[in-house]
């Protein structure tokens, strides 16, 4: 009774330990790069600026978007356009 009763509550913990999602995996779909270009292209900040998105791609666990010049009107890199919740405003 007591050999039975292990075998089923080991068959059991290893039916839940193979189950159980891995660590650090997410069960979300991950969008498509050209969903993501359109849907940036769309946003505010790009429109108001007549910049588009170039390319989108994955480089290891980062998301790289390649953006048009017109982003930049300096050419250089200013990190209050980036960091303004509402393009539109002042």
């Amino acid at each position: 009774m007591k050999k039975s009763f292990r075998l089923i509550l080991n068959a059991l913990l290893l039916l839940f330990i193979l189950s159980a999602p891995k660590f650090g995996q997410s069960h979300s779909i991950i969008p498509l790069e050209s969903e993501i270009t359109s849907f940036l292209n769309q946003h505010p900040l790009l429109t108001e600026n007549l910049a588009s998105v170039l390319e989108v791609y994955s480089l290891g666990e980062a998301l790289v978007i390649d953006l048009s010049q017109e982003i930049l009107p300096n050419g250089e890199y200013e990190e209050e356009i980036f960091d303004n919740p509402n393009p539109s405003s002042p």
